[in-house]
């Protein structure tokens, strides 16, 4: 993937052209990022969904795992507001 990465970036960047390449090659860069991000995710759901649901504790470390996230997603709004 790093290699893709190397060859969108080169291809926008190897003739430089002004702030526009340079948008246009932030702009693959992040589509390219943002595609891989999703597909890791969606794997890692489907199989951690599978896991879960064949385990006695599954339904546990669901309600566990989400308190924690809305936890962690209250807390740092209110940590970038005091520091």
């Amino acid at each position: 993937m790093a290699g893709l990465m190397v060859i969108v970036a080169g291809s926008a960047t190897a003739q430089p052209r002004g702030r526009l390449a340079c948008r246009r090659a932030d702009s693959r860069l992040g589509t390219l990022h943002m595609t891989a991000c999703a597909l890791v995710y969606l794997a890692a759901d489907v199989l951690a969904r599978s896991v879960l649901r064949t385990r006695p504790g599954g339904r546990a470390v669901t309600r566990v795992s989400g308190a924690m996230m809305i936890v962690i997603g209250g807390l740092l709004p209110v940590e970038r507001l005091a520091g």
